[in-house]
């Protein structure tokens, strides 16, 4: 049985189920837990599908000896017994972040954090499904803002071609070197990484110019703004180098974002999964034009 305080115990009925089947993944618990993914692993792997039922079984193990082991560092008199709605959120996101390690890690901090009363103001009960909801790269990216002060701002470009009949198609958009800087495994996808951070509500995308950091626009620009055009690289479809209209806008954590983050203790941290900060480039303090 998992202990969240040595003297709170949790409950007989449902509490204990769920917290017994999150931290001690025996034979038993992990087919209650996961016996519906066994079952999709038959019809989608056929013979395999014991194989990898052991492979997440043995992920969750690691997961909950860390889980045990970081509990302690949290004191005595500050550890609180999480909800029932808290316990079930939990477990049924955990199997979606295994095997990702920066995943695993964020996930572990955020319920550590359901744990801490020092840090329970800054849980939202979308927090787990959120976690779930982010790719690798993405996390990366989290990190990354992370990585700096809660009210720092990252230029990022749109380019909107300029057509014969007058109308525009857009060409590029939400163009930013955030993937790079952040150690990204696919930067070219960043765009949709940033659509869906601000689908979860983390980051703020707007269309407002920065002063101060014009080299930081210029930058993008040479990066990814194709200036000749070429039958092996044509460039996206319908921009023409030569007229075109640049936006200039900058992201930011939005105040979930903020909360997310220090839920997750994603603020300051560079740990062995995220980005070397002290590699990439120094963002000057900015003033938003009025």
């Amino acid at each position: 049985m998992f202990d969240v305080n040595p003297k709170i115990k949790i409950g007989p009925g449902l509490l204990t189920e769920i917290y017994t089947d999150l931290a001690k993944p025996t034979a038993q618990n992990a087919g209650k837990t996961f016996g519906g993914l066994t079952k999709l692993f038959a019809v989608a792997f056929g013979t395999t599908s014991e194989i990898l039922a052991n492979k997440l079984e043995e992920k969750l193990q690691s997961f909950v000896l860390e889980a045990e082991k970081r509990i302690e560092e949290i004191p005595v008199d500050q550890r609180t017994e999480p909800s029932i709605a808290t316990g079930m959120k939990l477990s049924s996101n955990l199997p979606k972040v295994l095997g990702e390690p920066l995943l695993e890690d964020i996930f572990l901090n955020l319920l550590l954090s359901t744990m801490d009363k020092r840090a329970a103001e800054e849980y939202f009960p979308s927090f787990p499904e959120i976690v779930a909801s982010l790719s690798p790269d993405e996390a990366k990216i989290l990190k990354f803002l992370g990585s700096h002060q809660e009210n720092s701002v990252f230029a990022m470009l749109s380019i909107y071609s300029r057509l014969p009949n007058g109308s525009q198609t857009l060409a590029y958009r939400n163009v930013s070197m955030l993937g790079q800087d952040a150690d990204c495994e696919f930067p070219k996808n960043s765009p949709a990484y940033l659509d869906n951070l601000s689908r979860l509500g983390l980051v703020d995308l707007n269309e407002e110019m920065v002063v101060g950091v014009e080299s930081e626009y210029s930058r993008i620009m040479k990066k990814f703004v194709l200036v000749n055009l070429s039958d092996d690289n044509p460039g996206p479809e319908g921009y023409d180098p030569k007229h075109f209209d640049l936006i200039k806008g900058f992201i930011r954590l939005s105040s979930m974002g903020v909360s997310f983050c220090r839920a997750c203790k994603i603020f300051g941290a560079t740990g062995k999964d995220s980005p070397s900060v002290a590699s990439t480039i120094a963002y000057k303090p900015l003033v938003l034009r009025g």
